[in-house]
């Protein structure tokens, strides 16, 4: 019960249970305080102006770069912010699609979540660049032991998740990571689902990449993190232009026809991916939740996420009408997949509303997951630190209730 209270939607709500956090968390009182305060003061833009006020919240935006930098082991100059893990995503795609050699390809697993599908899918078929799929075993786990398949495919990007949206399963990091420096490829993280559950060191991860979002870390949605190594951000162009971005423009000729013979010279990473006036405020916040998260003692935190885990992977495999989706016990986080027989996934979600539970249904942005798998839909159910076990306990008496009407149904 002891986190519940650092989340005021979920104390004050204890008739609903929130089991849907893969697809975003409640917001921490933290970060709901930093918010009301941001909020509450002078309001004004960051680098900007000279003024005091201007000065005060570009220094807390710096900071808010720096807080992160510190928490994933990362340099300040490697954060750079943005709208969410799509928008990271789609800017590193671009990124090291323009600078990849013409004989190298990108492989991409079938487990991936459509942001970390469609950035390659669409830009190598705009570059014909080859694009190689990893594929899933039965379990819906990325199948690693094909990786050997592709060492002498000139394998230049491996872009994978950390963790799957769908069935909760962490990927191998190490192993592929490894994989990586032997074939001389980059390595890059859909990170969205890990944060929530445990804050990765990158230097330990061996990424060259890693996406995030604030949203599904406990603080504001419209902000994202992406982080680079620095000698990839100093090598790439940016994608958007605007303010904030450029530290010299050649001056305008007389000629009307407006031609450019010097080039412009872009500020350094990370300001040169920030153009216009970026998400100060809610990276200040996610900095802020993020600290919040990491200062909580870690080894009550890891038991109580476990706990959850044991009691509703024990739930899951108690009742033969569960079709259960990536029904493995290891290396994973409380993510939950599954069907009830006889009822279609969208019927039991709004039969679950009814009884309190928010659970999600349908192909959860991982089409090539389920079709690998041979299914459409399916529900889902996953749990972050508010959540207890008492909440298992009445979502198994609804899980019962629910396959029971759905038998009446067919009578």
């Amino acid at each position: 019960m002891k986190y519940q209270h650092d989340f005021p939607a979920i104390f004050a709500n204890p008739q609903r249970h929130f089991f849907d956090n893969a697809a975003t968390t409640q917001a921490c009182q933290v970060a709901i305080d930093t918010k009301h305060s941001l909020d509450s003061q002078f309001r004004t833009n960051i680098a900007r102006g000279v003024y005091q006020e201007a000065e005060k919240i570009s220094e807390a935006y710096e900071e808010a770069r720096q807080t992160i930098a510190e928490l994933i082991g990362a340099k300040n100059n490697e954060i750079v912010f943005c709208r969410g893990t799509t928008d990271a995503l789609n800017i590193s795609a671009r990124c090291i699609i323009e600078n990849l050699s013409p004989e190298k390809g990108v492989l991409i697993s079938d487990a991936e979540h459509h942001s970390n599908f469609l950035p390659w899918l669409e830009l190598c078929k705009k570059h014909n660049i080859p694009l190689y799929r990893l594929p899933v075993n039965t379990d819906g786990a990325i199948d690693f032991a094909q990786l050997t398949n592709f060492d002498n495919n000139n394998i230049g990007i491996v872009a994978i998740t950390h963790c799957s949206n769908v069935t909760g399963i962490i990927s191998d990091i190490e192993l592929v990571s490894k994989w990586c420096k032997k074939n001389q490829a980059l390595l890059v993280l859909d990170g969205a689902q890990m944060m929530q559950h445990s804050i990765p060191n990158m230097r330990e991860l061996g990424a060259d990449v890693y996406c995030f979002s604030g949203h599904k870390a406990f603080a504001t949605s419209g902000i994202g993190v992406l982080y680079a190594k620095e000698q990839l951000l100093e090598s790439w162009q940016p994608v958007t232009w605007g303010g904030g971005m450029i530290l010299k423009l050649p001056p305008v000729n007389n000629n009307p026809l407006l031609l450019q013979e010097e080039e412009n010279l872009w500020a350094p990473a990370p300001q040169k991916f920030e153009a216009g006036s970026p998400p100060y405020e809610q990276a200040i916040i996610l900095s802020k939740a993020l600290k919040w998260l990491a200062d909580l003692e870690q080894e009550p935190l890891k038991k109580h996420h476990q706990a959850l885990f044991n009691k509703a992977y024990e739930i899951m495999n108690c009742y033969d009408f569960i079709d259960n989706i990536g029904n493995v016990k290891e290396s994973r986080n409380p993510i939950f997949s599954f069907n009830i027989k006889s009822i279609h996934p969208h019927d039991a979600a709004q039969l679950f509303d009814s009884l309190g539970f928010c659970l999600r249904a349908g192909h959860h942005c991982a089409k090539p997951l389920l079709h690998s798998l041979g299914i459409d839909a399916c529900l889902r159910m996953s749990l972050s630190c508010y959540n207890t076990l008492e909440e298992l306990e009445l979502f198994e008496h609804a899980l019962q209730k629910i396959y029971q009407q759905a038998k009446s149904w067919q009578k």
